[in-house]
């Protein structure tokens, strides 16, 4: 299997993990509120998904321009890591979860500013 079916595979088992984690939580918000929110849920688990799919080909890039860091990581550490052909495939599965996590930092952030929004305290200053 290629590296580029490694990360699809990785994409697809965080996709299943992402949509058992909302279906959970969701759940448990519909009983506390009593309200049916499918349709967030939907949303939210097409933009989890676009989000993961999206990560593909920026985290392809992200090994492919970190080449002189695999170069000095071959060097100092004596494995065989970048071929004629490119970095190994590990080094690809490597960056992928990576650009996952990046890009679920960003959506935390932007969670928190759009509450802070929300609840009327982005950029006031306290006293």
């Amino acid at each position: 299997m290629g590296s580029l079916g490694l990360t699809a595979l990785f994409g697809l088992l965080a996709v299943v993990a992402t949509m058992a984690y909302r279906r959970i939580g969701s759940l448990r918000q519909a009983q506390i509120e009593g309200q049916s929110q499918s349709r967030d849920r939907v949303w939210s688990v097409l933009r989890n998904l676009t989000w993961i799919l999206l990560a593909i080909p920026i985290a392809v890039f992200a090994t492919l321009a970190a080449v002189p860091l695999w170069w000095l990581l071959e060097w100092i550490t004596g494995w065989h890591i970048v071929g004629h052909a490119g970095p190994d495939e590990w080094c690809y599965i490597f960056a992928y979860p990576l650009v996952l996590i990046y890009f679920g930092r960003l959506r935390s952030i932007q969670r928190t500013k759009h509450r802070a929004v929300a609840e009327g305290d982005a950029g006031q200053p306290d006293g």
